[in-house]
């Protein structure tokens, strides 16, 4: 749990940090892609809230969909929660990450290499820095980020601005963060193929 916190940490101390050197120097949020058209987003968004707290409450998967579940996060399994209290944390880095991280790497990393590589190379580049900061978390994830990640700047350039690639990126995280912990929740009382898939996940 304390890696969540301080991803949230320091996530949002970048972020805040950007917003006001921008603020200073008179740049436009614009210029890194914050419009002011975030009102449906932001319904989206409290609506994938909803829908994550249902799913991690109430829904019940059968052993082969929890299985399902084990073998698809497996390469980041150690960094998914298993408790209700990581869960919850697990939330807030979800919403932290889709928003701070779009602002960072897709938005300002990529504006300020910009003015000296031109788009595509910079999307690149942003995206590679994007990547690397996954590292830890196994290269595998990395490789993913990267994929995503450059899916992420093309929407971003499509739309013109870092909204739906904020709720997508959210969307990721947070489907793995409920889904993940529910292979914990339900093993005990599934079948014993669950629980030693849930061992194999658990060791690596």
């Amino acid at each position: 749990m304390g890696i969540y916190i301080q991803g949230i940490v320091v996530q949002w101390f970048i972020t805040v940090a950007i917003v006001v050197a921008m603020w200073f120097s008179n740049d436009s949020l614009a210029e890194i892609g914050i419009s002011n058209h975030a009102g449906p987003y932001v319904v989206i968004l409290l609506l994938m809230l909803l829908s994550s707290v249902w799913i991690y409450t109430r829904f019940k998967p059968k052993t082969k969909t929890l299985n399902f579940i084990a073998k698809l996060y497996r390469h980041v399994s150690h960094y998914l929660p298993q408790t209700q209290r990581q869960y919850k944390w697990g939330v807030v880095l979800s919403y932290t990450a889709g928003f701070c991280e779009e602002l960072i790497y897709r938005g300002f990393v990529y504006w300020q290499l910009s003015t000296w590589f031109g788009m595509w190379p910079s999307v690149i580049l942003a995206n590679v820095i994007f990547a690397l900061t996954h590292y830890a978390t196994g290269w595998k994830n990395s490789i993913g980020a990267l994929a995503l990640g450059l899916v992420f700047s093309w929407i971003y350039l499509s739309t013109g601005d870092l909204w739906l690639a904020a709720v997508m990126h959210t969307a990721i995280d947070l489907l793995a963060m409920t889904l993940f912990p529910l292979t914990s929740q339900f093993s005990e009382t599934a079948n014993p193929s669950l629980n030693e898939a849930q061992n194999k996940v658990t060791k690596g």
